[in-house]
């Protein structure tokens, strides 16, 4: 609330200080002109792995400002005007007369002052979003809101003794604001005709229950997966909770409390370890064959392929295993087993909260990206079908995505149940956030061991493949590099011819220069709004500067003179192995045709029914995914139509049988008979010859 030493106040104006507040970002800004900063672009930034940057369109106060704000701070500047003009005639009359007559004019001046002070202090309450009535008035909005599904705000509970969960979460700013109070007997959870209603996808209908007989509390198992302290509830089967206790409802996390119950109990777990209490319930319950009752078939598909991808790479990666510590490697496969478990429910949750907000053309999956020491990288595969556009986005950058959509769904969501007009901000809006973001498209990988003989680049390898950077690493386009030799570092050295070397001993000890030029990059998948190439050169980092070109072919003119002063064996080896060069991209976006907001009618309806409208208005281009009755179905009918099949090749193989059996029986029947005869006639004749 103090003020920083060297900040204008009006720097941070309204309009700033809301945006940091709904993103959750605060910036504290202090200038002072003795501190210079480092000298980094955009692109070095945007290559940085623990950088986040941000493009910043600054407003300036007076045109962010308010009709209201202006008249103020014209009427401020005025009333500033005026005392400062009576001061100085005052202080010229001191001068003229000696003193005299100046009573009337320091009262002047000092109500003038006080109605400056009062000018400043609306001006103050304006620029901080007006007065604490229309705040007061949105807080008890939001309360109302929330009271209507059970839920209620842990700023308005102070004095409730009886028990009740409280939600926590990751994120410090995002736990601890919510209570579940258990007032009944018996308090239901779910998404619809329950007491409390909470605000998630993964919660379902009759999700469970909690029964409280004024001493003890239970959970109660229902329809949904509920995890009390990280172990599964069964369907109808009860629990006993004790104070502290951790229950997972879907995918809302939270723990019991009681005031005046909980005096000489160990301390809590707290939100980060109850996380993680949660992920190993999560695991374990996957191994032993459980998972969610609804989604657990087709996740279980969807990690299926991920370990299929996983087992090749197991095999590319063999030889590399057996010099790798064999702990930390499996250590490093846990991590990515662990972290495609998090992610399969979570870019499920995506695609649904996408789909109702007429945003069906999106799809996501979890997918592998090749790393530099043989463990696979887990990666977001975000698509759009119309326009087309694709994007691969790190776990740790999607996350905080999908739960700002999920923040304004329930925004969306209460507007709607409130009958009142929300709209969500332009830069919200699923395509722009997942899609207008710089991310490594491909890699070109190029073989330099020709430069150990000072031999240019030929002009038929100068077109390098652009691999993709994720599965199925199919070719997404070209990269043009050349290698040129040079006699030194120096431009004195430009026209002279570099030495000759015929083996790789003759280069030992000795200078080595040679100058790379990337040129262009050719024929990419996704239309560029701003492109730039990243590598490493012996151990040394290296980026392009990005150019901002709208093409599917961006031209990056990039030279760079590698030099090394002695050659060393370790040079001569790394140059007979493999440069990949990264094309990190932004893509263009056009705007989507319409606006997410509960003035959209296909937006309000998908909400309010829990089914996404937006697939009736795509026509046959975009098909609705299945849902698990769906596919359940579909099984089933392929399992009854094998069935009927092996039962009619079954009834005819009986009938083959039977046919056969009748024709021996036939057989037999007549042979006998004609040897009966031959034994008669033999008899016979035999005693007639005789």
């Amino acid at each position: 609330g103090d003020t920083i030493a060297g900040c204008n106040s009006f720097f941070l104006c309204k309009y700033l200080k809301d945006t940091m507040l709904q993103a959750k970002t605060y910036l504290f800004c202090a200038i002072r002109p003795e501190v210079t900063f480092l000298k980094y672009t955009f692109a070095t930034l945007g290559f940085a792995k623990n950088a986040s940057v941000v493009r910043l369109a600054p407003k300036k106060a007076t045109v962010a400002a308010s009709a209201a704000e202006r008249r103020l701070m014209a009427e401020l500047e005025a009333m500033k005007a005026l005392v400062a003009s009576l001061q100085a005639n005052q202080n010229g009359a001191v001068a003229n007369t000696g003193g005299g007559n100046n009573a009337e004019s320091e009262r002047m001046i000092a109500e003038l002052q006080a109605k400056l002070a009062e000018k400043q202090s609306d001006l103050a309450n304006s620029l901080d979003g007006g007065n604490d009535g229309a705040l007061d008035a949105r807080s008890e909005q939001q309360r109302m809101e929330y009271a209507a599904r059970g839920i209620s705000l842990v700023a308005y509970e102070t004095d409730n003794v009886d028990p009740y969960f409280i939600n926590l979460d990751e994120d410090a700013f995002r736990s601890a604001r919510f209570m579940y109070i258990l007032r009944k007997e018996l308090t239901t959870f779910g998404s619809k005709l329950a007491d409390i209603k909470l605000m998630s996808l993964a919660v379902v209908k009759e999700h469970c229950s909690v029964r409280f007989d004024g001493t003890n509390i239970f959970i109660i198992g229902g329809k949904g997966d509920t995890y009390h302290n990280g172990k599964l509830v069964p369907e109808g089967t009860e629990q006993k909770m004790e104070i502290f206790d951790r229950l997972a409802i879907g995918d809302q996390l939270m723990r019991l409390q009681w005031k005046d119950h909980e005096e000489g109990l160990p301390e809590p777990m707290s939100a980060e370890d109850a996380v993680e209490e949660f992920h190993e319930g999560l695991q374990a319950n996957r191994n032993n064959g459980g998972g969610n009752r609804a989604n657990a078939g087709e996740l279980d598909d969807e990690r299926l392929k991920i370990l299929e991808e996983r087992e090749k790479w197991e095999k590319e990666k063999s030889e590399m295993q057996v010099e790798r510590n064999q702990k930390d490697y499996q250590r490093a496969m846990a991590s990515v087993d662990n972290a495609i478990l998090d992610l399969l429910p979570k870019t499920k949750e995506a695609k649904q909260t996408c789909d109702l907000l007429n945003r069906v053309t999106m799809t996501f999956d979890v997918v592998l990206e090749k790393g530099n020491d043989g463990i696979p990288k887990v990666k977001v595969c975000v698509e759009n079908s119309e326009p087309k556009l694709s994007i691969l986005i790190d776990p740790q950058e999607f996350l905080p995505k999908l739960s700002l959509l999920k923040d304004e769904m329930m925004k969306l969501r209460a507007a709607v149940m409130a009958g009142r007009d929300y709209e969500l901000p332009e830069r919200h809006d699923p395509i722009y956030l997942m899609f207008d973001n710089d991310f490594h498209l491909g890699t070109a990988t190029h073989w330099p061991e020709y430069l150990l003989y000072n031999l240019e680049t030929e002009e038929e390898e100068r077109m390098q493949e652009v691999k993709n950077a994720a599965v199925p690493y199919n070719n997404v386009g070209l990269l043009e590099v050349r290698w040129t030799p040079l006699a030194g570092p120096d431009d004195a050295d430009e026209g002279k011819p570099p030495r000759d070397v015929d083996s790789e001993e003759d280069l030992l000890g000795k200078p080595w220069t040679y100058r790379l030029e990337i040129k262009r990059a050719s024929n990419l998948p996704v239309f560029c709004e701003m492109a730039y190439v990243s590598y490493d050169f012996f151990g040394e980092a290296f980026t392009s500067e990005a150019v901002e070109q709208t093409t599917f072919s961006p031209v990056f003119e990039y030279k760079k003179v590698h030099h090394i002063p002695h050659v060393t064996p370790e040079f001569i080896k790394y140059l007979k192995g493999a440069i990949e060069m990264q094309i990190h991209v932004t893509q263009h976006i056009e705007p989507p045709a319409d606006k997410i907001s509960t003035a959209n009618e296909i937006v309000s309806q998908s909400i309010k029914t829990g089914e996404p409208v937006g697939y009736q208005h795509q026509g046959a281009a975009v098909k609705r995914p299945k849902t698990d009755a769906e596919i359940k179905c579909e099984n089933l009918t392929a399992a009854l139509q094998q069935a009927a099949e092996e039962n009619a090749r079954l009834t005819s193989r009986v009938k083959e049988l039977e046919l056969r059996v009748a024709q021996l029986e036939g057989h037999s029947t007549k042979a006998k008979l004609l040897n009966d005869a031959k034994l008669i006639d033999s008899v016979v004749n035999g005693a007639a010859d005789e």
